[in-house]
């Protein structure tokens, strides 16, 4: 009986760890220097997936779906318990909108013009970076050692977003 729960013990933590550590990171730059950290999605998986069946943030502050190449996007809160703000980004960088995500709709949120990025954070971190319509921000994915860094030094000024 011991073994089993070892096992099981095991393997819970195994399949724990490896989801807050599974997706590549991106550090996402503000004009006004503020950096924040994000999950990625580049896969079609990852970005089927996204923020769906999570409850709360740990580790990151949202997540940043990088596209190919320029194209509309549609979006939606299915499963998705936190809500979001949906920041449609275009080839310069640049926010081209930002719609409410309303936790647990069905409803279609599109980008309605051709974005290169979008970026999900919770709707009350949008208020805080006072991320606007026609701001510029920038990213570079986050080599893992550097994501390990930052968690054990506690910068907590790199999760805004997270309470």
């Amino acid at each position: 009986m011991k073994n089993n729960t070892f096992i099981i013990y095991f393997f819970s933590f195994f399949f724990l760890f490896s989801y807050v550590f599974a997706n590549e990171k991106a550090l996402v730059r503000l004009k006004d220097k503020t950096n924040f950290i994000v999950d990625l999605a580049i896969s079609d998986e990852e970005k089927r997936r996204g923020l769906m069946n999570i409850d709360r943030l740990v580790n990151t502050n949202g997540m940043l779906f990088l596209n190919k190449r320029k194209k509309i996007v549609n979006m939606w809160m299915k499963n998705t318990y936190i809500n979001l703000s949906i920041i449609f980004i275009n080839t310069d960088k640049q926010i081209s909108g930002i719609k409410k995500g309303t936790k647990l709709s069905k409803k279609i949120i599109s980008s309605n013009k051709p974005v290169i990025a979008t970026l999900e954070i919770p709707s009350v971190c949008t208020k805080k970076l006072k991320l606007n319509i026609g701001d510029y921000l920038d990213w570079e994915i986050l080599k893992y050692q550097d994501f390990v860094k930052i968690i054990k030094s506690k910068e907590t000024d790199k999760f805004p977003c997270v309470k």
